[in-house]
């Protein structure tokens, strides 16, 4: 049984229990509950961020960084603007 983990209080759901929407957003089949995608004020659902390798020293290279950077903001945990 597939299970997805929501940041809702800890909401624990079997995949039947919900969809994805056009605009990304989660709507749980209880037929009311719809959870936008997070903002900069608002919590949300986002995607886990793609791996980004370990730095290979001890001070992480300029390159190395902005990897962590893109994918954050393309996983929509860090804000874009």
């Amino acid at each position: 049984m597939a299970t997805i983990s929501a940041n809702c209080g800890g909401l624990l759901l079997d995949a039947e229990q919900f969809e994805l929407n056009s605009d990304k957003s989660l709507h749980i089949k209880d037929g009311t509950t719809t959870v936008s995608n997070a903002t900069k004020t608002k919590a949300g659902v986002v995607k886990q961020s793609a791996l980004v390798a370990d730095a290979s020293g001890d001070a992480p290279t300029k390159a190395e960084f902005d990897a962590l950077l893109t994918a954050l903001k393309n996983a929509g945990i860090m804000a874009t603007s």
